[in-house]
């Protein structure tokens, strides 16, 4: 998925009044300073959003509206013609009306996340605790406890993070449809058992629904089940050490994601090497294995090369697996090494 840029345009200049804009085909400056904002936003914007970022008057949006440039959505958000008539687009709708301060939620934000089957339905917004604010086109969610960790960007908007959609949505949810999710969210590295065990443990407090149906799932991922992610890595820590090389880059950005939120357990920047190691019971299924295969096959096309060991390899014969992760750092040094010099024409 790729994120949109989120700085701030600067203020522009006191327009001119709208019944003295010299004739010209080039729009005003206040028009060209909505116009960017609306490029990030789905090409739609508030009021506010005029009044404040592009010093825009009453009189101006008044103006814009009636000529057609811009269009009204809501009492608060306009767009510009052409603007995307989409489920997307309608979230940016929900959130711009509804305010800066909210969170896009629940379904909402697991069809963002990509999980699998999940219904569409009208926006869900979660937004803090003690609003009294309304949108009746969409679902809205009250929060006190939802902190920046687990708030992520997803082509611009905020939603919460895979884990805590996980979080909000297993209330209610049936197992199956849980279990999909999940399974969904750590085969394509969305989140690891680890980091839903620490959102479950944040969440869970009296009064707070019930999540026992993905705490029983989330055991299938842990010890018993498979290997917590912490003990995964320093497993994989040692045998870096033991092969005499770098330590790389943990949880570097796989090269292959397109945009999307996935990451690689270990990467080398020079060889263009990843390592992948899998502790988990889930990794034996088959839709597991045709994920790591597609991630494997899109690192390639970028050049580079993944390997991977199981837990029980990384503890039971760490140092042939240190000696053969070297001898391959190694020889993909050499390789790239002669690609550079053969492309220098050295």
């Amino acid at each position: 998925m790729s994120n949109t840029d989120t700085h701030t345009p600067p203020a522009i200049g006191t327009p001119l009044s709208v019944d003295a804009l010299p004739p010209s085909d080039t729009p005003p400056e206040p028009d060209v300073a909505v116009e960017r904002l609306a490029g990030r936003q789905q090409g739609r914007f508030t009021r506010g959003q005029v009044r404040d970022q592009a010093q825009g008057s009453h009189s101006m949006i008044a103006s814009r509206i009636r000529s057609g440039r811009w269009r009204r959505i809501t009492s608060r958000v306009l767009c510009l013609p052409g603007a995307p008539r989409d489920w997307v687009g309608d979230l940016w709708t929900a959130r711009l009306h509804v305010g800066d301060d909210t969170v896009v939620s629940h379904r909402s934000a697991a069809r963002l996340h990509g999980f699998p089957a999940v219904p569409r339905s009208v926006p869900c917004i979660t937004v803090p605790a003690g609003s009294h604010r309304r949108y009746g086109a969409g679902r809205l969610f009250q929060r006190g406890d939802l902190p920046p960790g687990q708030i992520v960007r997803v082509d611009g908007l905020l939603v919460t993070s895979p884990a805590r959609t996980l979080v909000d949505l297993a209330p209610g949810c049936s197992r199956a449809r849980l279990e999909a999710w999940l399974d969904h969210a750590t085969a394509e590295r969305l989140v690891t058992p680890d980091e839903l065990a620490e959102v479950l443990r944040l969440c869970s407090r009296p009064g707070k629904p019930s999540v026992a149906t993905l705490r029983s799932l989330l055991e299938d991922y842990l010890p018993g089940g498979g290997v917590l992610q912490g003990n995964l890595e320093r497993a994989l820590a040692r045998v870096v050490r033991s092969a005499g090389l770098p330590p790389g880059v943990p949880q570097f950005p796989h090269p292959g994601s397109r945009g999307r939120t996935e990451f690689c357990d270990r990467a080398w920047l020079q060889p263009q090497l990843i390592v992948e190691c899998d502790g988990r019971r889930w990794h034996d299924r088959i839709a597991a294995a045709r994920v790591d295969k597609r991630r494997d096959a899109a690192a390639a096309a970028e050049g580079w090369q993944t390997i991977r060991y199981g837990y029980e390899e990384l503890v039971s014969r760490p140092d042939s697996v240190a000696e053969e992760l070297r001898r391959i750092y190694q020889q993909r040094a050499v390789l790239l090494a002669g690609a550079d010099r053969e492309a220098a024409g050295i």
